[in-house]
């Protein structure tokens, strides 16, 4: 589930979810039951990448790095669409619960390289945007090795 993987690497402030978001390169569609409310979300087969694969009870699952889950989280939510990057700056670290945070620089070197492989539009502008927060970081960083 996108939340689940940027919940348990704190991403995303844990909350109670109310329907379980898993990314196919199948048909979208939900269903519910006594477990709760499930999700498919369709995403190209082209972007259909980045997961590991973990063995459950004689099952395998696809689960998202890190960096895929905010991937496919910002790949399908429509607020973060626009062409605008002020607007995008103030959607991803004013208006969003991202915690940036806890998306390290190798997070972002690994999230960069899907954007480049996905080859979408709207992700390069995220990327542009989410880059020039981590460039300052490392300013910031510099600068206070610097002063001290």
């Amino acid at each position: 589930s996108l939340e689940y993987v940027l919940e348990r690497f704190q991403v995303l402030p844990f909350r109670f979810v109310s329907s379980v978001t898993s990314i196919t390169d199948g048909q979208t569609s939900t269903f519910e039951n006594f477990l709760g409310n499930f999700v498919y979300k369709n995403i190209k087969p082209s972007c259909y990448f980045g997961f590991e694969e973990v063995k459950f009870r004689d099952q395998v699952y696809h689960v998202a790095t890190k960096a895929k889950a905010l991937f496919d989280y910002l790949y399908l939510k429509p607020e973060f669409g626009s062409r605008s990057e002020k607007y995008l700056r103030i959607q991803l670290f004013k208006k969003s619960s991202l915690q940036w945070e806890n998306f390290s620089e190798g997070d972002f070197e690994q999230f960069e390289s899907y954007v480049w492989k996905s080859n979408s539009f709207k992700m390069m502008r995220l990327r542009r945007v989410v880059g020039a927060y981590f460039e300052g970081k490392k300013f910031d960083a510099w600068r206070k090795q610097l002063l001290a």
